[in-house]
């Protein structure tokens, strides 16, 4: 077994070696350096044990096991080839491998379609996925009647951050319906703990409560989160998002911005505040702010769309060189 080591240079070496692409990875290797399985993710002793166990069940090299996959699939062959091209961030392989398994195991679909969804919200970031599909395979495992309640708790946590880079929060609202039913009334400590997450999206967009979902947002917050920078960006974050408690969104980012001298840091608050801003209305003050933003990360191409596209909203033209 091979762990990535946290020591840059190992992870280089690991990198070219093994085709590593996120932390934690695991790798299993045989005698001669073959790879025999891979997989990314800790997941907690009984997570980890259970990867381990399937890892340890077929020690077949994965030259062999995608051979014998071609010939003739099966679905333990199928889950660990799977893992592998997730571990080397060939998450497209990694899918469409889940894609076949949905279909050769159709009792366990819904978990492989669950463990798609996952994948897909990752590489949506790396333009691999769009929205629209993340949303059809979610959509097969809230349909599957083999789904289980954690896994539509699981998808609907990672369909949130997809739902905002469509541009349409309504489409989670089948999702965040079902997930709140289904767990209604656990004593899971984790399920608590999700449905705690999930509970100011319920009353936003489920119950078209604005305030609930402010008080259950802000209650969900880590004591002494009104002093810390991250916490106070997270918040303002979230009310830009989903149009709620601007004014103090604006107080708050702009706190939280006053709170850092690192010029990472202080941009990206700085994009928060000047989001929040223009979704209060205040074009000017959103493209002002941008500017000084993009000021502290003049490479940023996210900033200098951001500078262009509140520069149009509030009649005026980017700073030289800001949208260039």
């Amino acid at each position: 077994m091979v762990p990535v080591d946290v020591d840059a240079k190992a992870n280089r070496d690991l990198t070219e070696k093994y085709g590593v692409r996120a932390l934690p990875t695991f790798v299993m290797v045989g005698g001669d350096g073959a790879v025999i399985d891979a997989w990314v993710g800790y997941g907690g002793p009984e997570a980890w044990g259970e990867s381990l166990t399937q890892a340890t069940a077929d020690r077949a090299p994965v030259v062999e096991k995608r051979a014998r996959f071609a010939r003739r699939p099966d679905v333990a062959t199928g889950r660990c080839l799977a893992r592998v091209a997730e571990a080397r961030g060939d998450l497209k392989r990694a899918v469409a491998l889940l894609d076949t398994l949905a279909i050769l195991d159709p009792d366990g679909a819904a978990a492989h379609r669950a463990r798609a969804v996952g994948i897909m919200s990752w590489g949506l970031g790396m333009g691999l996925f769009q929205p629209d599909e993340v949303f059809a395979t979610a959509r097969k495992v809230l349909d599957d009647p083999h789904h289980t309640p954690q896994q539509i708790l699981d998808i609907t946590g990672q369909l949130q951050d997809v739902a905002a880079r469509a541009g349409d929060s309504s489409l989670l609202v089948p999702f965040l319906e079902a997930a709140m039913r289904e767990t209604a009334g656990s004593d899971d400590p984790q399920v608590v703990a999700r449905r705690q997450d999930l509970a100011p999206a319920h009353a936003l967009l489920v119950e078209k409560d604005a305030a609930k979902a402010v008080r259950l947002k802000r209650a969900s917050l880590p004591e002494g989160w009104e002093q810390d920078s991250s916490q106070l960006n997270g918040y303002a974050w979230w009310c830009a998002q989903n149009g709620v408690d601007l004014a103090a969104a604006e107080e708050l980012a702009a706190r939280a911005a006053g709170m850092t001298d690192d010029p990472k840091e202080k941009a990206n608050i700085l994009d928060t505040l000047a989001e929040v801003q223009f979704r209060a209305g205040k074009a000017a003050d959103a493209l002002a702010t941008e500017r000084r933003a993009l000021e502290l990360q003049p490479d940023s191409d996210y900033l200098k769309k951001q500078v262009s596209r509140f520069a149009e909203a509030a009649g005026d033209q980017p700073a030289a060189g800001g949208s260039e």
